[in-house]
């Protein structure tokens, strides 16, 4: 690593640089990373999602055309004042997802989670089915 990627890396988990953050008014949770895969195996696209230790009931789910948006709230079990390292992102977060493909209908959609994974699978193949092609002649 640089000197200047060891600084930066050591700045950021630097409590003294999230509280000059936070007191700016900069919301660091909607840094928020929430690491994903996007994998297209034959006639499915699917993402995989982390999002271990997000309850489920916070998590919310849209799809906008290609968008798919993901948002929730990651409660933390302590309180904030006795942190003495913070890697990890707490309160409520947003992320947005875009897919190659815009998905028309919600039963062409599958959600599921499993150890820690979000895993959402598009139905490509059913999405292709509602392309259309329109002509100019009468």
């Amino acid at each position: 690593m640089s000197s200047f990627s060891e600084l930066l890396y050591q700045s950021f988990n630097d409590n003294r640089v999230l509280h000059l953050l936070k007191s700016q008014g900069i919301d660091l949770n909607t840094l928020c990373k929430l690491p994903y895969d996007i994998v297209e195996i034959s006639n499915y696209i699917t993402i995989y999602v982390d999002i271990p230790g997000i309850d489920e009931e916070s998590l919310e789910i849209n799809v906008d055309n290609n968008n798919i948006i993901i948002t929730g709230n990651r409660i933390s079990y302590y309180s904030t004042k006795s942190i003495l390292v913070n890697n990890i992102s707490y309160g409520k977060f947003s992320k947005t997802i875009t897919l190659p493909i815009s998905v028309t209908k919600k039963e062409n959609v599958h959600v599921d989670r499993k150890n820690g994974v979000l895993i959402i699978v598009v139905d490509k193949l059913k999405e292709s089915e509602n392309k259309f092609k329109i002509s100019l002649k009468n």
